[in-house]
């Protein structure tokens, strides 16, 4: 090769480049390196601190020249290299294995608890995060973790069913382990062992009353607008009532509709004196009016300020985060015992209650039913019942008197007899669950 070429200026430039070029080695670090097992451990610990504070991944984008800034004279510092790429590898496919791993373990020996709720995504899948609850022994205290994100195509309950099943199955998982399963938005998907809402909707069926509805309306009607509040002040005021907000009442906080309901007759007087005195159009106002110039309104939510009690208790029970299986079918009893004395005959509850048998009371016969006079439908709903029928707001004769208030318990016992199919069905699985861990 001739001189000339050597010392031209192209091959100069290519001989420098190829001395400068690393050798592809350098690029995987040694196994026994003490240094680089350092720098990986660095790596590690901010992806998992990330995962724990639920930190946006796209922060390690930023971390590496942060750290080689701050630290200048660490030798970690200097080769810690993880951006978003590198830190998604770690958590998914080393972190997660490894947790997923231990997690299924337990699941196979100890007893645990499932949840899953349904993602908002409009796309051709849906997720269904599947969590584990479990007790860690280790830890001393309850851990949830996720098990699988169970992606279904079907927004029924059997394709849900499907896909957690199959992700149990998958980590061979078995299904008598598990000692409860909880959901969200169960009257859609799931059918309900008992609720407030089912019995608010026989109740709304018989008399047209939603009281939902109108809890929601009446916040709405107040919220954001200082001009109405000061209105029904001024009509609280002269009503003798001291005003009180109305309380916003909220479909999926099961423990709002008792508060709504008694801060609204709080403040009854009030209300009912600012509606029949305005005059608006908007149809909230109109349906809000409607409702007071029925005298039974009063009534109907007396009905349920009377029997709300007994359900925000079994729920608040239901709620507990401490463990409470093991009491969970004396509750239901209990509860199932408030509810039957209700419409029950006394006799007829103690005489199943001597057996054993509470929960195949003939609640249905007429025979073992209180007279329609004396089913419970509250003591000051009955009071308020009887002066409007002494008032002659709602009749005017001792046979108008017996038709409505035989309705109107009528009305109450078809929501209580409601409640009481949802409560023995629930202590029919308690019973099958205790068995089965015995």
């Amino acid at each position: 090769m001739s001189d000339c070429h050597i010392d031209g200026k192209k091959h100069c430039s290519n001989v420098q480049g190829l001395e400068n070029q690393k050798q592809i080695d350098s690029f995987f670090p040694s196994e026994n390196d003490p240094l680089q097992e350092k720098v990986t451990r660095a790596e590690v610990k901010v992806a998992t601190v990330l995962a724990h504070h639920d930190i946006p991944i796209a922060v390690t984008d930023h971390l590496s020249p942060l750290f080689k800034d701050m630290f200048p004279d660490s030798s970690i510092a200097k080769l810690y290299s993880c951006a978003r790429t590198k830190t998604t590898c770690i958590l998914n496919g080393a972190l997660a294995v490894d947790l997923q791993k231990s997690l299924v373990d337990h699941m196979k020996n100890e007893p645990f608890s499932l949840a899953t709720d349904g993602s908002n995504d409009s796309g051709l899948q849906k997720m269904n995060p599947l969590t584990v609850c479990i007790y860690d022994a280790d830890r001393g205290r309850v851990m949830i973790q996720l098990l699988d994100m169970c992606l279904t195509t079907g927004l029924t309950a059997e394709a849900i069913y499907t896909k957690i099943n199959e992700a149990l199955m998958k980590f061979g998982v078995d299904w008598n382990k598990c000692v409860a399963f909880g959901v969200d938005n169960t009257s859609k998907y799931w059918e309900k062992e008992f609720d407030q809402n089912k019995s608010a909707e026989a109740f709304q069926g018989e008399t047209g009353f939603d009281v939902e509805d109108i809890l929601v309306d009446l916040y709405y009607w107040f919220d954001k607008s200082t001009k109405r509040k000061n209105q029904l002040s001024e009509f609280c005021d002269f009503c003798d009532v001291k005003y009180r907000e109305v309380i916003k009442h909220v479909s999926t906080r099961w423990l709002s509709l008792e508060l709504a309901v008694e801060r609204a007759l709080k403040v009854y007087a009030g209300l009912k004196s600012y509606f029949l005195s305005s005059e608006e159009t908007q149809p909230r106002f109109g349906r809000l009016k409607q409702h007071f110039e029925k005298p039974l309104t009063e009534v109907y939510l007396m009905f349920y300020q009377a029997v709300l009690p007994s359900f925000t208790s079994i729920k608040k029970f239901l709620q507990l985060e401490t463990p409470c299986i093991h009491v969970i079918q004396e509750k239901l009893q209990y509860f199932l015992t408030t509810v039957l004395s209700k419409i029950v005959k006394i006799s007829v509850i103690r005489e199943a209650q001597d057996n054993e048998d509470l929960i195949n009371v003939d609640f249905v016969s007429t025979d073992n039913q209180l007279p329609d006079s004396t089913v419970f439908i509250g003591f000051i709903t009955k009071q308020m019942l009887n002066k409007l029928l002494d008032d002659s707001d709602i009749g005017n004769s001792e046979m108008k008197r017996h038709r409505v208030m035989k309705k109107v318990c009528k009305l109450m016992e078809n929501v209580q007899t409601t409640v009481i199919w949802k409560v023995k069905k629930a202590l029919i699985v308690c019973k099958l669950l205790l068995v089965e861990k015995v």
